[in-house]
């Protein structure tokens, strides 16, 4: 129990920022989706369509941070600098690649048998997403670059920042203040857009400007393409961001289904499965917090600790979830009151 208890302080140390980002992350998407609720049923109909697709997408870039925490405990950190321009050329096409899909997405997502002025709002609110995309891509790469040394207290204190000021711009883009023109649950998607840009640049600067990036290098010189480093990423990346899709369409995925049974019913779904998000972020902590942990460990070749720190990562996992059926089964109706009257 006493190393257990030691193992977790670990966890702890980097779960905790990591949780608090995740947790920003579900305020921004929780924040669109009351907002889109408040402004009408059909509304929150077509934002749940829509983020059946990008919520996925959040969860997507994922590989980055074990490469770098294995280089970080090697204390190889000039080859993390180079390892990070390297990848940069993965991540620029995969976020030129993603803002390009949506704007071609969206205009086939029209031919979906479903209600079309639901989808009619779902179509605008995914162009008007598909810039925040190309940003938050880009913001993930630097994000991962930063928890895979375990510096994961910039990363939530930039995404904190981001989900209190995506309050505000929801309310005015949605509703229409101060001039703008009142554009419902489509304006939540500008206002993602424009907070994924205000993130990218804070991280941005804190990586370039903070002491604590400095040994890497990482901004000293231009390095192009690896194909090296391209085929680890994929070989790493793929199965991570295939799994995680998967676990996260389960979430999502289903409002295409029950998009055809009505404008309530699927308004009904997409509080419910707002809520489950929301205490799935506490699993998905300890599961990244997990990743910087074990590969600092195998970097610096402590195999078994490492092997006992995965341990203790799936045991912190159970208890979470434990606590997690015991808060929606007690709480369930004072949740879904903060959603609507209805």
């Amino acid at each position: 129990m006493k190393k257990f208890l030691k193992e977790s302080k670990h966890f702890l140390k980097i779960g905790i920022p990591i949780l608090g980002s995740q947790l920003s992350y579900m305020i921004m998407y929780t924040t669109d989706t009351i907002v889109a609720g408040r402004y009408g049923a059909d509304e929150l109909s077509g934002l749940v369509i829509a983020n059946a697709f990008t919520f996925p997408i959040y969860m997507l870039f994922q590989a980055i941070t074990p490469i770098i925490a294995q280089l970080y405990g090697s204390k190889k950190y000039t080859e993390i600098g180079e390892k990070m321009r390297q990848i940069f050329w993965v991540a620029i096409t995969l976020a030129i690649l993603i803002f390009f899909i949506f704007l071609i997405f969206s205009e086939i997502l029209i031919f979906f048998a479903l209600d079309k002025d639901i989808l009619a709002i779902s179509v605008s609110y995914l162009k008007a997403v598909s810039f925040g995309m190309f940003f938050y891509v880009l913001f993930r790469y630097l994000s991962s670059y930063s928890e895979g040394m375990t510096l994961t207290l910039p990363v939530f204190a930039v995404v904190f920042c981001g989900s209190l000021i995506n309050i505000p711009l929801d309310i005015i883009f949605a509703f229409g203040y101060f001039g703008f023109p009142e554009m419902g649950s489509v304006g939540c998607g500008y206002a993602t857009s424009l907070v994924s840009f205000m993130m990218l640049i804070s991280l941005s600067l804190i990586v370039t400007f903070s002491s604590k990036y400095k040994k890497t290098e990482l901004t000293k010189k231009f390095s192009m393409p690896s194909k090296a480093t391209t085929y680890e990423i994929f070989k790493l990346g793929t199965p991570i961001g295939v799994g995680i899709f998967v676990e996260m369409s389960m979430f999502s995925g289903a409002a295409i289904i029950i998009g055809r049974l009505g404008e309530v019913i699927l308004a009904g779904h997409a509080i419910a499965i707002n809520i489950a998000s929301i205490v799935f972020m506490l699993p998905l902590a300890i599961g990244l917090a997990a990743a910087t942990r074990i590969g600092n460990l195998i970097g610096e070749k402590r195999l078994i600790d490492a092997c006992y720190s995965s341990y203790t990562s799936v045991s912190l996992c159970l208890l979470g979830a434990f606590i997690n059926m015991i808060i929606l089964i007690f709480l369930k109706e004072t949740f879904t009151s903060f959603y609507t009257k209805d």
